[in-house]
């Protein structure tokens, strides 16, 4: 039998993704994976700025290694809100999450349509309660209250 040797191939991950990208399918799992990545790779990146190592945060958190490593790996685990606050605690940091509207999603919500249908029907000056407004401050206050934002006006008025 033939000797076998060792020979390495090359690989051109941008070229591969390129191409790859072309095809729906992988783009599509390419795509729906994509969130879990970049929470992947903030963790990552706030464990080495820690200067921990998996087993330190495993400590910290009460758990094993192994459960350490697969929060650390995108796509076979989904964590609890919990257990991400435990890993952000162990690393220095406290989790935040927020929800951002998509910029392909430019339909406004059913609130914000029947908003600018209404500001659309009249303008300011057609409010009699704001006609009768003399301060800034209460000025401010009525207007905040005819479109539903009288909670926290004050901290908007320049004295």
């Amino acid at each position: 039998m033939a000797e076998l040797k060792y020979q390495p191939i090359s690989h051109d991950h941008k070229t591969f993704l390129k191409n790859a990208l072309k095809r729906e399918g992988f783009r599509r799992a390419y795509e729906d994976l994509e969130e879990e990545y970049i929470l992947v790779r903030e963790m990552l990146a706030a464990r080495s700025t820690s200067g921990l190592t998996q087993e330190a945060v495993a400590k910290s958190m009460r758990t094993t290694k192994s459960a350490v490593s697969r929060l650390e790996s995108a796509g076979k685990h989904a964590p609890s809100l919990s257990t991400l606050r435990k890993y952000a605690q162990a690393v220095g940091c406290r989790l935040e999450i927020k929800l951002v509207r998509n910029s392909s999603s430019n339909r406004p919500t059913r609130g914000a349509r029947r908003l600018r249908a209404e500001r659309a029907r009249r303008s300011p000056l057609d409010i009699p309660s704001i006609q009768a407004a003399i301060s800034t401050e209460e000025l401010v206050k009525t207007v905040r209250k005819e479109s539903g934002q009288a909670r926290g006006w004050r901290r908007h008025v320049s004295r």
